[in-house]
């Protein structure tokens, strides 16, 4: 079994609707940081499903 892998079966992350994540902002990458996709989100989110609700 691999110690890291990109399966994270069954988890959600909820996000408050006037901002989101702070971690979409951070990161070395200032176009996906602006786009709000930045590398620390990407990486802590990698393998979740994404649900929008209204």
């Amino acid at each position: 079994m691999p110690l890291f892998n990109n399966k994270s079966d069954g988890c959600l992350a909820f996000e408050r609707p006037d901002g989101g994540d702070l971690a979409r902002q951070l990161g070395a990458e200032a176009h996906l940081n602006n786009e709000r996709m930045g590398v620390s989100f990407l990486t802590q989110n990698a393998g979740k499903g994404s649900v929008t609700l209204d």
